[in-house]
């Protein structure tokens, strides 16, 4: 072995997880400048957000995140599918339906307990604006697709699908259950964490930091979920029917499903 190859040798090899953390926070970063430059010319002073506007800020994003991932997976060498655990069998609609709806009950219920002991505020305050700003058959057709549909479907990919299963094999967990209490305790804190940055991200002002609580919640089910199927299904259609929840129940829809 000649010096050159020595050298070449004793080079640390970057450990792959830790990379892909750093990708994933660039791509957090990144996807969210592309649509911001995307979307700055519709989005002037004074402009009054629409569908369409709607729609054009929130498609650039997806599109880079998704695009985004989709490198990462490449660069590690491996296929999409199996990268961002993307998978579906028939019991995850059941199970979804049924934890969409539980979930629904259970943020409100959450907030009624935060109420009483005096920490208020209005966690529906930014999806109420865009409640506001989407009237008509169009507007609600276009929000249903964009909140039920598109956000559940690209927010589990990059957050339940590979944030996750990065945290959890930082924190010595793995990706699925299994009986070993040191890998469980890890995947509890990765399913902690990245729960905490999910809801973190949606944050845009003071005001809704109220949501936060909730959030969290949210992603606490979302990604146990996920580590306990191995698999976006049930996640994502409990994503989506949450997000359906809330939308109905401030468009006025009263039924004994819904909270109020």
């Amino acid at each position: 072995m000649n010096q050159r190859s020595r050298r070449e040798a004793a080079k640390p090899t970057p450990d792959p997880v830790l990379t892909r953390l750093v990708w994933l926070a660039a791509l957090w970063l990144g996807s969210r400048l592309i649509a911001g430059v995307i979307a700055a010319p519709f989005l002037g002073e004074g402009a009054q957000l629409d569908p369409a506007r709607l729609v054009i800020t929130q498609v650039p994003f997806w599109a880079a995140t998704v695009g985004g991932l989709y490198w990462i997976s490449r660069r590690e060498g491996e296929r999409f599918g199996p990268f961002v655990r993307w998978g579906f069998k028939p019991p995850d609609a059941l199970v979804g339906l049924v934890a969409g709806f539980g979930l629904h009950w259970g943020v409100n219920l959450l907030y009624r307990a935060l109420d009483s002991v005096g920490v208020s505020g209005d966690p529906s305050e930014s999806a109420r604006k865009l409640v506001e700003a989407s009237p008509g058959v169009l507007g609600k057709v276009t929000l249903v697709v964009m909140v039920s549909v598109g956000a559940p479907l690209v927010e589990e990919l990059y957050y339940r699908g590979v944030a996750q299963r990065t945290a959890v094999e930082l924190a010595g967990g793995t990706a699925a259950p299994c009986v070993n209490r040191r890998s469980a305790l890890g995947a509890a804190i990765g399913i902690g964490a990245v729960a905490v940055f999910f809801a973190l991200s949606h944050i845009n002002s003071g005001a809704d930091l109220i949501q936060v609580p909730g959030l969290v919640l949210v992603g606490v089910v979302l990604g146990t979920l996920t580590w306990r199927f191995d698999r976006l299904g049930a996640s994502i259609v409990t994503h989506g029917v949450f997000n359906l929840c809330s939308l109905l129940v401030l468009w006025g829809v009263s039924t004994p499903l819904l909270a109020g």
